[in-house]
């Protein structure tokens, strides 16, 4: 399952959020940045979260920071914390 099937149901993918219907800019920020930490992570597999960063271009992000974007994204069930500071896209993601 994609990231837009991850989130089908009310609202359209682009505008769906792990807090449900996006209402701020930033809630749209956030969500545009889980949506780059699984597409990375679907592509290249479970990295460190260093290399994550460096690849998905985080010194670039104006609003919401590698954390936020984490945490979303594992309480949306699409990302998951591994040990030794790894991160993985959830089958859900995939």
């Amino acid at each position: 399952m994609d990231f837009e099937q991850a989130y089908s149901g009310e609202a359209p993918a682009a505008h769906r959020s792990p807090y449900g219907r996006c209402d701020t800019r930033h809630e749209m920020v956030v969500t545009a940045e889980i949506r780059r930490l699984v597409r990375e992570l679907s592509a290249l597999g479970p990295m460190p979260r260093e290399k994550l960063a460096m690849v998905s271009g985080v010194v670039h992000w104006s609003d919401g920071t590698l954390d936020e974007a984490l945490s979303a994204g594992e309480r949306a069930g699409l990302l998951r914390r591994l040990p030794l500071g790894w991160v993985e896209a959830t089958s859900v993601a995939r």
